[in-house]
């Protein structure tokens, strides 16, 4: 791809600016063309086998606090908007630049850093940063003002798993442009609980008319299928479903050993203000998380690691200026996950007890003050979910503390996190962290689609579930009798 070069503008709100170009890295990343060249400088062309797309883009300019030179290599994420935030390489104070890439052209908005050309003697004692708010950058590359590609420094890491990782970064934003609007403007009548209206808007999602066998389904169970293509790119949908089966099961025999008791149930949440609040909170935090669809980006990459042995996260860094929103949101998520473990727990009391408040544990308590207990205080209820524990475990109670609390907060010039004892982590290991809350998220709306669905129509849902048994039984029984009429014919041979 040597030769093919050329020369392009880049805007800085909106106007042509000065003291920018580009180079390839060979990520593959959904960008427009543009130069290899950076201020006079040939970029690597190496692709690896990815689609050579540029990734980089090289910013001169100057720190409107000490009014220093500075060159930026800000590396454009396959997201709409990146948020990034870093400390001024010379003074230390904490500087954003937003980029927009939903355009032809990244247009580029900083109310810290005047992008400008810089003068010879300028550019001798400039300092450099590298910036990117998706992918975890090696410490050793933050001020390196050459064509050296974090991507690619990834890529090695990820070995084997690279095109994994790619597929899945670009599927995850291609959803989040194509499909997300059409799920967020129905979750939006589903969170106020007007199944009349969600009805009446899938109606009007062409591609859900190319799926037959959802036709005749509860609006609800339609709106799951849908949120399901989203979710695709970074949860196991094998893992949710068999937790949200687990669920079921306790739901069948309730149904069949303990009906009035669990139709009372149903019936009494169906009236409850609390827990349709709750179920509103559940699909509003989950549609926030699909929004945010970059913000799991980090988690993901780092997780595709396959190098042995792994890197230690405190030698990378991501220059990401929302933390402040997404710990809120791992903290909401938490929560969350937390009271619904009181919903669930009061089904399997009446599935193996016969009684709503007669809990695992031996205790006697209403579902209202098993809500009103903290959220350790219910983790006993999980005993009886251990296909949902995966989902649980892998969200730290003890983070989660330390964030609602607000005694961790996240220093800008070393991209770590600090408590109010002064340790450190790593930014890195947090992004993890966040993306496990997000897949807890889909667990979470299963079990509110579950639980909408008994509520709705209790008979509807139990004969459906009563025949896709019958169904597993019968092909159980079949393949049974394939096997047994199969090893007869090889005994008689």
């Amino acid at each position: 791809m040597p030769g093919r070069s050329r020369r392009r503008k880049f805007r800085m709100q909106g106007k042509t600016v000065a003291g920018v170009a580009a180079f390839w890295d060979g990520s593959g990343r959904d960008h427009k063309r543009a130069t290899a060249r950076s201020h006079g400088e040939r970029g690597p062309c190496v692709c690896r086998g990815y689609r050579a797309e540029v990734a980089i883009v090289r910013l001169t300019g100057k720190c409107l606090t000490c009014g220093a030179p500075l060159v930026l290599r800000v590396g454009l994420a396959p997201v709409r908007q990146m948020k990034a935030a870093f400390a001024c390489p010379h003074c230390g104070v904490d500087l954003r630049l937003d980029v927009a890439l939903s355009g032809y052209e990244p247009r580029f908005a900083s109310e810290d850093v005047e992008v400008c050309e810089l003068t010879a003697g300028e550019a001798e004692t400039a300092r450099g940063t590298v910036i990117y708010t998706d992918l975890p950058v090696p410490l050793e590359l933050i001020g390196d003002l050459g064509p050296t590609s974090p991507f690619l420094a990834m890529a090695g890491l990820w070995g084997d798993r690279a095109e994994e990782y790619t597929a899945r970064s670009h599927e995850l934003q291609r959803l989040r442009d194509d499909v997300f609007p059409l799920a967020r403007r129905a979750s939006s009548v589903y969170g106020r609980g007007d199944f009349q209206a969600l009805a009446d808007v899938l109606a009007r999602i062409e591609s859900l008319e190319q799926i037959p066998e959802l036709a005749e389904m509860h609006p609800v169970y339609q709106l799951g299928r849908l949120v399901d293509m989203l979710h695709l790119p970074f949860v196991d949908l094998a893992q949710r479903t068999a937790a949200g089966n687990e669920l079921l099961t306790l739901m069948v025999r309730a149904n069949e050993a303990h009906h009035d008791e669990y139709r009372g149930l149903l019936a009494a949440l169906g009236a409850d203000r609390r827990f349709a609040e709750h179920r509103r909170k559940v699909v509003e935090t989950a549609m926030n998380v699909l929004d945010d669809a970059d913000a799991l980006l980090p988690g993901l990459a780092w997780e595709h690691i396959s190098a042995e042995p792994p890197p230690s996260a405190s030698d990378f860094r991501i220059m990401r200026s929302d933390f402040n929103e997404l710990r809120a949101r791992y903290v909401e998520i938490f929560e969350l996950a937390s009271q619904t473990l009181g919903y669930v727990g009061v089904i399997a009391n009446i599935a193996e007890r016969g009684a709503a408040n007669s809990w695992c544990d031996g205790s006697t308590a209403g579902l209202k003050a098993v809500l009103r207990r903290q959220a350790w205080q219910r983790e006993f209820i999980l005993a009886e979910f251990p296909l949902a524990r995966e989902f649980y475990d892998a969200v730290h109670r003890h983070s989660r503390n330390a964030f609602g609390h607000y005694s961790i907060e996240y220093d800008l010039e070393t991209g770590e996190l600090v408590d109010r004892d002064g340790a450190r982590t790593s930014f890195v290991l947090f992004m993890g962290d966040y993306l496990e809350a997000a897949r807890m998220t889909a667990y979470l709306l299963t079990v509110a689609e579950k639980f909408t669905l008994a509520i709705d129509d209790p008979d509807a849902l139990h004969v459906q579930l009563e025949a896709a048994a019958d169904a597993f039984a019968a092909a159980v029984h079949e393949a049974g009798q394939r096997n047994e009429k199969e090893s007869g014919v090889q005994a008689s041979q």
